[in-house]
């Protein structure tokens, strides 16, 4: 820190004030660390300050924590918002534009291009610049690269995963061009659709070793949400004719990206599903959280009388969806050997099963019933049912994002009440009470214990009990210590 904040600090002591503020120290193992300050002048009875008291707090871990959120939230909304947008077109030029406007939120760049990935090419076919870069940059000799001749991009290629160069100048077999003279850390994504990689995000930064593993989740994460996007135009643009089921992909998409509420969301997905290959019923499949289970929360016109139980790990078409991430279409669901006796005898007759996939993890499984043996599904309907299988999977990783950054912002909001509290606590007792309050108010309970151990070290006793304030009861005990 310079010289102004410590004459700031003695002007406001010396006048009688308490200084408040936080300052970065160095520990004696070299590494930083954030210290929250407060000095308060203690003045003697003819009013003179005779010293001074300092409370220093280590708040590096809060500091951390809320940056942390910070980016979670921005990440959260910019992914909604982008969703929101991509949403609103199917023009394949407009999905272009529009992905590399809304890319710079998340991920920093000084320079980022979209490349269309055909016949062992990689051709750029938008790019952004920060600040706005040469024209000859998109001249037709920078734009196009023999990915077998540029190592960066055929190890993204071969690996079909975010690449990261820390240092250009370090990296075997960088391919130095003019307009790209100014690159020292790289970062690649794949966008993949249906399997294949149908094109590629590159950023640049000036700074050597400036992206960092975090960059490259984010990034991931966005190349998730491009590759639905602009499989959905591919879609529209290849089969205009079929304009119903083309506004039903639409619904989907803005159904999944309008809310992050996910029970209404996948509410709405199982029947918008089933509308879009006009199946006669689905039913979304979830992997419960001891990933032994798989439940199935959302129907659509499914019949009422008919339990549907939690399958064990290893029973049942949805598990083996789930365990290789494959579809699985049948003319006659009774003749497959996974299939379940309760589903045969609900009626189900034409089966179509669908990964619900969100990056590398696979959330569940969607599937879609016909009751009518002579009706089938065709692998046109298959395609679409994956599309939506994704978009679903993008939908509730966004929702539990989402919903993790809440729960971090209770918890610093819980952190932050206590400290300031704390502040004031005038003796120890005042202190676990306000401790005590907020613990049962950040869970919701009745009342919350204080325990502690004796000067042995061997018996714990009970030193304060909080009750929660009713209109019946209102008080605060303090229950007497026992061994």
């Amino acid at each position: 820190h310079d010289n102004a904040i410590y004459t700031q600090m003695w002007q406001t002591i010396l006048a009688g004030n308490v200084w408040q503020s936080e300052l970065v120290n160095r520990r004696k193992d070299g590494s930083l660390y954030t210290e929250e300050q407060t000095i308060t002048p203690v003045m003697d009875e003819p009013g003179r300050i005779s010293h001074f008291i300092a409370i220093k707090q280590d708040v590096t871990r809060r500091k951390t924590m809320q940056e942390a959120e910070r980016e979670q939230r921005i990440l959260a909304e910019a992914m909604q918002e982008a969703g929101v947008a991509l949403s609103s077109t199917l023009d394949l030029d407009e999905v272009l534009d529009i992905l590399l406007d809304q890319i710079g939120r998340v991920v920093p760049y000084d320079t980022v291009s979209l490349m269309r990935v055909e016949n062992g090419r990689a051709v750029i076919v938008r790019a952004r610049g920060n600040p706005p870069f040469p024209k000859r940059f998109l001249e037709p000799e920078n734009v196009v690269f023999q990915i077998e001749e540029t190592p960066n991009l055929l190890e993204l290629v071969q690996s079909q995963q975010a690449v990261i160069v820390p240092d250009t100048e370090k990296y075997p077999g960088w391919l130095k061009i003019e307009v790209g003279g100014h690159i020292r850390s790289w970062l690649g994504a794949p966008i993949i659709i249906e399997g294949e990689i149908f094109a590629l995000f590159s950023l640049d930064k000036q700074e050597p070793g400036f992206y960092l593993p975090k960059h490259a989740r984010i990034l991931s994460a966005f190349a998730v949400q491009a590759s639905l996007v602009l499989h959905n135009a591919r879609l529209f643009a290849e089969k205009e004719e079929n304009l119903r089921r083309e506004q039903q992909i639409n619904r989907v998409v803005q159904a999944t990206n309008a809310t992050l509420d996910l029970p209404h969301v996948l509410k709405q997905v199982v029947e918008l599903a089933a509308k879009l290959v006009e199946a006669d019923g689905a039913a979304l499949a979830l992997i419960m959280t001891d990933n032994q289970k798989i439940t199935y929360p959302y129907l659509f016109n499914m019949p009422e009388n008919f339990g549907w139980r939690p399958s064990p790990r290893g029973q049942g078409l949805a598990w083996r969806i789930v365990e290789t991430r494959q579809p699985i279409r049948l003319a006659s669901y009774s003749t497959h050997p996974d299939a379940l006796a309760e589903w045969i005898d609900a009626g189900v007759h034409g089966f179509l099963g669908v990964p619900i996939v969100a990056g590398e993890a696979c959330l569940g499984a969607l599937g879609l019933f016909h009751f009518s043996p002579e009706r089938m599904f065709s692998e046109r309907d298959q395609g679409l049912a994956e599309l939506v299988g994704r978009q679903t999977g993008v939908a509730i990783q966004n929702a539990r994002l989402f919903e993790e950054t809440k729960r971090r912002a209770r918890e610093l909001d819980l952190l932050n009440r206590v400290i300031a509290a704390t502040a004031v606590a005038e003796n120890e007792t005042e202190l676990l009470q306000i401790g005590c309050a907020e613990l049962a108010r950040y869970f919701a309970v009745p009342q919350a214990i204080c325990a502690m151990l004796d000067e042995s070290y061997e018996k714990v006793y009970i030193c304060l009990l909080y009750t929660s304030p009713s209109p019946r009861d209102r008080t605060r005990s303090r229950m007497p210590s026992s061994a």
